[in-house]
């Protein structure tokens, strides 16, 4: 029942976004007739800017009121674009918007309203921010729609706040700014946030930016695409980074990577600010009891341990990367595998790749290794863990105009991967014989697992970085153990026409994990604690995308989700602590061109984002959170001016249940031509996640067998697609889970 309940969320999320994002194209017509027109200005001939003109009408997308899939599944079989489009003037490039993430970055914005949240958010959090005008032009604010209270009421104040940076990035590609930190003495504090002032002028894209704290990354974050005018955009974010504390009990090396570049057309330097605060949080509530105390992991981690060289900081990896685990001490408890990945550069829109065999099509040569990526961990060449990474949007991803001023969700905060690796202490202990600890991180295209290509790899630009934490006992005296157990496993679909007028992808994929080990420990009261530790893990990806006329229409819907269980046991195998996580990430994406009767080209994007996470603690939520993301954008090319139109909403609602601070916390932000049309936000009680408006769907079966049967009768009798649609979908979801 609760997975029925999460998949009817899901659901209605993508219904209420693109409910929503129609209203807003009615308001926009209505009240905004602001449709943004090229001009050249003095000192710009190659970067436009836009000023107002009437708007032409916007274009509404019946098909995304449906399930994600069968938005996909009927556009594979009726989508068409007329063939007169050139590819001198627009091609929807083989990434769902590589080209145009490098060409509309630069070239397409829309004329800024002035300061929105700026001088309130300077003035609540009494910061100086870097050069918010220019010879007089408003700044502007990107923000991100995210938790609002990354300092916690239980933090109280901050006890010592100081700057660690501030520093423009100009031409800084492989040159990170790189300070000293030592703490005032007899400052004792348990937490700590990073606050991140970012602005920039002119034209630029979006660059990833790392956070290094004694050589281990602690935060990746990416940067705002300016406007293309002198009036600066600017974003304000704060990270909590408190598992990390202990490292900054020392002197300790602070490195900010912001891999920029600056030339003739891309003029845009970053000023950024880099303050930090500590405080202490008196509510260290353990999840465990008794001499099970010894296992709590609700403290910053005692020691911590940077997993890959930092020379330079950056590693890239296309296939497999492999360490050698240190040895910990034998008081350790718990160990934290945390891991940094993202998709950049050739692997930024991996997730629209199509399978090798079929990268030429069309005339045009296309991302390969398919649409699926699965981030693997194993220990001495066994499996141990999986998951389905989350696509991530950048602000100048697919259509740069989407993402001003709300970003994509997770932009600012890149989603970090941990594996609790306490069931392999038996081989990592001081005072362990074993010698093999080698670790293997490896991101996989899916598909060469399941026998379905030559090779597991992927393309160049998986940027990965690990840590391990350690949470050590002093009440430890003695410790032996072994891994009992390891196992996995997997299956998956894979189906593609033949390409001619049409190309038509469907993937589904499905793997899971298993380690299991005996440890005992023996404490400083004579007592012994032998526990039996469960690490398993589930990770699964369908994806349905279809290709025509020349790759002008591109239709792609991406469901990723990873589900991680942790439990001990006791030594008759009772549960004493059990920590599950589940994520779930639909996407629907759906990219045109056309040309109009002027000979100018219209590009048009539809898109649909639903990120879902929960945590349980021994069976008690303690944090949902699910964030929607719907947006529209027509982009008009010529040879004499281009100019555009965007609309979109976010849907963001968060669920924590602390002991010392439950609440829970909605908003809905609206934004029609970079402009915020309506804020709303509410904080109350924590409570359960309700289906939004979707009560209708009481049953999650018959709602998708009333759609697949809907589109069975829409397509022709000899056109099988809907039901092998249907048929991977069900496989994906049942296998497993």
């Amino acid at each position: 029942m609760e997975y029925l309940q999460r998949e009817l969320r899901i659901l209605s999320m993508i219904l209420f976004g693109s409910a929503q994002l129609n209203g807003n194209r009615a308001f926009q017509q209505e009240k905004l007739p602001v449709l943004a027109v090229m001009k050249q200005e003095e000192g710009d001939a190659d970067e436009p800017v836009l000023t107002k003109k009437s708007r032409t009408r916007g274009i509404i997308n019946a098909l995304f009121v449906y399930l994600a899939i069968i938005t996909a599944v009927l556009l594979l079989r009726y989508g068409r674009v007329p063939e007169s489009v050139t590819k001198r003037d627009l091609r929807v490039p083989k990434s769902f918007g590589t080209k145009y993430s490098q060409r509309l970055g630069s070239h397409f914005h829309f004329a800024d309203t002035g300061i929105r949240l700026g001088a309130e958010v300077q003035g609540a959090l009494s910061f100086k921010l870097p050069q918010v005008t220019s010879q007089g032009h408003p700044a502007s604010e990107i923000f991100t729609v995210s938790d609002p209270e990354v300092v916690r009421p239980s933090y109280g104040f901050s006890l010592y706040s100081t700057q660690l940076m501030n520093h423009t990035f100009g031409n800084s590609y492989g040159h990170p700014f790189v300070t000293k930190f030592s703490p005032p003495a007899n400052l004792k504090f348990n937490k700590v946030v990073v606050t991140l002032e970012t602005s920039v002028s002119f034209v630029q894209y979006d660059r990833l930016a790392h956070l290094y704290v004694a050589g281990n990354e602690v935060w990746r974050t990416s940067t705002i695409e300016p406007g293309g005018r002198p009036n600066p955009s600017f974003s304000i974010f704060q990270k909590d980074i408190s598992d990390f504390a202990n490292l900054f009990n020392q002197e300790s090396e602070i490195i900010f990577q912001l891999d920029n570049v600056i030339d003739k057309n891309i003029q845009g330097a970053f000023q950024t600010i880099l303050n930090i605060d500590f405080y202490y949080d008196p509510h260290q509530v353990t999840e465990f009891t008794g001499d099970y105390k010894i296992f709590s992991t609700n403290k910053p981690a005692d020691l911590i341990y940077p997993l890959i060289e930092l020379s330079p900081p950056v590693t890239t990896i296309e296939d497999v990367l492999t360490i050698q685990l240190p040895k910990v001490f034998d008081n350790s408890t718990r160990l934290i595998l945390r891991i940094f990945s993202s998709g950049n550069g050739d692997e930024e829109f991996w997730y629209t790749g199509v399978l090798d065999e079929n990268t030429q099509m069309f005339g045009q040569s296309w991302g390969g290794h398919g649409p699926v990526r699965i981030l693997n961990v194993f220990f001495n060449g066994q499996k141990i863990s999986t998951f389905a990474p989350e696509p991530i949007l950048f602000t100048g991803g697919v259509s740069p105009a989407l993402w001003r001023p709300v970003v994509c969700t997770d932009a600012f905060d890149l989603p970090a991967y941990d594996v609790d690796i306490t069931g392999l202490l038996p081989y990592l202990w001081e005072s362990s014989s074993q010698t093999s600890r080698e670790l293997q991180i490896q991101i996989s295209n899916g598909i060469g697992e399941i026998g379905r290509a030559q090779s597991t790899s992927v393309g160049n630009g998986w940027i990965t970085t690990a840590s391990l934490l350690a949470y050590e006992n002093n009440e430890v005296t003695y410790v032996n153990g072994t891994i009992d157990t390891s196992d996995h496993n997997q299956h998956g679909t894979v189906f593609a026409t033949s390409p001619s007028s049409r190309y038509v992808q469907i993937i589904s994929t499905s793997f899971y994990a298993l380690v299991q080990s005996t440890l005992s420990f023996s404490l400083k009261n004579g007592k012994t604690v032998k526990i039996f530790t469960n690490l398993f893990s589930k990770s699964g990806t369908y994806n349905i995308q279809g290709i025509y006329n020349d790759g002008n229409l591109q239709n792609m819907t991406h469901y990723g989700r990873t589900f991680t269980s942790f439990s001990i046991s006791d030594e008759v195998k009772n549960q004493v602590y059990e920590l599950n996580s589940t994520f779930l990430y639909p996407l629907v994406l759906d990219t045109s061109a056309s040309p109009n009767p002027d000979n100018s080209t219209n590009y048009i994007v539809e898109l649909n984002h639903v990120k879902e996470k929960t945590l349980e603690v021994n069976s008690e939520k303690v944090y949902e959170l699910i964030t929607g993301q719907s947006g529209h954008s027509n982009l008009v090319f010529s040879t004499s001016r281009n100019y555009g139109y965007a609309s979109g909403n976010t849907n963001y609602t968060l669920n924590v249940n602390e002991d010392f601070d439950s609440f829970k916390f909605d908003r809905l932000v609206v934004t029609v031509n970079n402009t915020v049309v309506s804020d709303d936000s509410s904080r109350g009680a924590f409570s359960p996640f309700s289906i939004r408006n979707g009560q209708s769907l009481l049953n999650r079966d018959n709602f998708l067998g009333q759609i697949f049967s809907t589109v069975n009768e829409t397509l022709s009798s000899t056109d099988n697609l809907a039901q092998i649609a249907k048929s991977y979908f069900q496989e994906f979801t049942a296998w497993n889970w």
